[in-house]
């Protein structure tokens, strides 16, 4: 049913080589070095449906005689004319490849009688002409391909004559050719028409009725023309188009009211043009303007300034790509970024399209995203993420949180910069309060220091030190203890600064003002953390790590007492079980020996009766070991027979 002759090198053939494959289905002789084939090689195979040509030397394919044959695939070989006549003994053909055959004519009734002819491929030939009556009658035809002619110019002007009045052609590709015109009336015929592609031409202008035949379009590429406007109302008979392939054309402006009539546009690429704005005009747009668009290029263009309004209808969007163009920082830009990272919108066309498995993913170096470009355009500017202002805080909270810390171990920074940038809304007063504040300290630890000048040319025994030759050991210690006090000071003097009242906000304050205030509480700053030894650092990170364990002695201690507890419990618990078994062992023999005949609950207690205990009766008289045994009398005379202690004939043993 299925040969396969392939890359075999055959050259010739004999008549009858496959007569006997009577059930012969598909046959391929693709790539050999076959010129011609004899006319009749496949009169007997009836059932032969599919013949491969491809690239053999072979002219032409006049005279054979395959009336069942459907497909024929003649690409890349040496048939430069189709004549009329050519295809007479294969009239029920369906699918016809001719591509790739350098092609320069073909006559115009050569494919009349295949009237079953459902795909044609003239691409990649060198065409300078085709006929309006070529495909006249062609009724059945749905795919039609003339692509890579580049030395056809036009179409024909009255488009293709169809013996039917219309085709049922749905996809027609014209791509790579030198089309630079495409006529009002080319596409007249093409009604049924869904995907049309006219890339990669010479097409500088298209009229609004060319595509207004074409009411069933879908898909329309007009991708690498020479486009410089498109007219307002070129799309409106096309409500059912979903993508726009309009990349690489000179296009400078692009209205929004070619789209308005497109409610079901969906892919939109504009990439690689000259476009300074995306639209036109951005006033007056229509509220559902391309409502249900998913993706939009328009990389590599000229754009500047993009807005949230012009794309704030587009409801659907999930990809739009704006990588180089020469974007500008600005308040609208901004609001484009927030309103792009809100919705979720991709900014790399390549997670639009189906994924390319030939293609490494390591071949990108790096991630573009909304943040990435936000930083490249506004310099590093992060607005992604709206961050909401802190409220102003008053000089009064200020004081009071220094106070709070009376250690000493404040940060300044924190308490009072953080809060000064911050306050916006009250930036005069609080700058003039902390101005004020901060010199009145500095005066008085200038004062200060001034005293203890004074105070150090006295030692510690009250003597003054005239020569001041003390040893190098007091001389650290003076210094130490000056540190301390100098920070023991400053702690007071902020702990006893009394609350500030209130002043009117002036009018304006200068910005060296401003510049003194921070400069001021950052050489307040430097004091206090200068002045601190690494020592005392090193006593309070000490004390900090062993308030960590201030709670574990005690706890240890009571979970020792517990388990102590717990064991003490256990034993006297044990003890009072082992008593309870040893009394249930006991009144279980008892049990045992009374449910036996014969036996009394008296003669059972005379059994665990103590060996201690007096038995009731004479004693057992004591004999002499000289005297005979029946010279011995008993002395005790009422003593009866049962209990003497010679006659042990009628005891029993449970009775001793």
């Amino acid at each position: 049913m299925y040969l396969d002759l392939s890359k075999n090198e055959l050259s010739g053939m004999d008549a009858d080589t496959f007569k006997k494959l009577l059930d012969l289905e598909e046959i391929d002789l693709s790539d050999n070095n076959i010129k011609s084939l004899p006319d009749d090689i496949f009169s007997e195979n009836t059932e032969l449906a599919t013949l491969h040509i491809d690239r053999n030397p072979i002219d032409s394919v006049y005279g054979l005689q395959m009336s069942e044959l459907l497909t024929l695939t003649a690409g890349q070989t040496n048939i430069k004319f189709i004549v009329p006549s050519m295809f007479n003994g294969m009239t029920y053909i369906a699918n016809l490849n001719l591509s790739g055959n350098n092609i320069e004519k073909i006559h115009n009734q050569a494919f009349h009688k295949l009237v079953e002819l459902n795909y044609l491929d003239l691409s990649y030939n060198n065409l300078t002409f085709i006929s309006s009556v070529l495909i006249k009658e062609n009724i059945e035809l749905d795919v039609f391909k003339i692509s890579n002619n580049p030395k056809l110019k036009h179409l024909p002007t009255d488009g293709f004559n169809c013996s039917a009045d219309q085709f049922n052609i749905y996809a027609f590709d014209a791509s790579n050719c030198g089309l630079e015109e495409i006529f009002d009336n080319s596409l007249m015929t093409f009604t049924a028409l869904t995907t049309i592609n006219l890339s990669g031409n010479k097409i500088q202008s298209i009229n609004n009725k060319v595509f207004s035949y074409c009411p069933k379009l879908v898909e329309i590429n007009l991708a690498y023309n020479m486009l410089r406007t498109l007219d307002n109302k070129i799309f409106q008979n096309n409500e059912e188009l979903s993508k726009l392939y309009l990349q690489g054309n000179p296009l400078k402006v692009l209205s929004a009211e070619i789209f308005v009539n497109t409610p079901s546009l969906t892919l939109l690429d504009v990439s690689n043009a000259d476009l300074t704005s995306l639209w036109k005009e951005d006033k007056n747009l229509p509220k559902e303007l391309l409502s249900h668009l998913n993706f939009l290029n328009i990389s590599h263009n000229r754009i500047t300034e993009l807005k949230e309004s012009e794309i704030i209808s587009f409801e659907k969007l999930r990809t739009l790509d704006v990588t180089n163009n020469p974007l500008t920082c600005s308040h609208e830009f901004e609001n484009l970024m927030i309103w792009l990272n809100k919705h979720k919108v991709s900014p790399s066309s390549n997670k639009a399209s189906i994924a390319n498995l030939g293609k490494d993913a390591k071949e990108d170096d790096f991630t573009f995203s909304w943040e990435f470009l936000s930083r490249k355009t506004c310099s590093n500017a992060n607005f992604l993420h709206a961050v909401e202002p802190l409220p102003a805080v008053s000089d009064e909270e200020i004081w009071e949180r220094i106070d709070k810390d009376n250690v000493g171990n404040f940060d300044l920074k924190n308490t009072l910069g953080d809060d000064v940038s911050i306050a916006e809304d009250e930036p005069k007063v609080t700058e003039n309060k902390l101005s004020a504040d901060t010199n009145a300290i500095d005066d008085e630890l200038k004062n200060n220091d001034d005293l203890k000048n004074d105070d150090d040319t006295y030692d510690d025994d009250g003597d003054e030190d005239v020569d001041g030759d003390d040893d190098g050991d007091e001389d650290s210690e003076e210094e130490y203890d000056d540190a301390d006090d100098d920070v023991d000071l400053k702690v007071k003097l902020i702990e006893k600064r009394p609350t500030p009242k209130p002043n009117p906000p002036k009018v304006a304050v200068e910005t060296t003002e401003k510049e003194k205030i921070k400069i001021d509480i950052k050489l307040l700053e430097n004091d206090i953390y200068d002045e601190l030894e690494p020592k005392d650092y090193k006593q309070a990170s000490v004390i900090e790590e062993h308030g960590h364990y201030d709670y574990l002695w005690p706890m240890l201690i009571s979970i020792l007492c517990v388990l102590v507890l717990l064991l003490v419990i256990a034993k006297v618990v044990m003890v009072l079980c082992k008593k309870r078994t040893k009394q249930m062992r006991y009144n279980s023999a008892i049990i045992a020996a009374m449910t036996q005949p014969g036996r009394t609950k008296k003669d059972c207690g005379l059994v665990y009766q103590q060996l201690s205990e007096d038995l009731t009766g004479p004693a057992t008289p004591k004999l002499n070991r000289y005297t005979p045994l029946h010279s011995v009398t008993v002395k005790a005379s009422n003593m009866s027979y049962e209990s003497s202690p010679f006659h042990h004939s009628n005891i029993v043993p449970e009775a001793v």
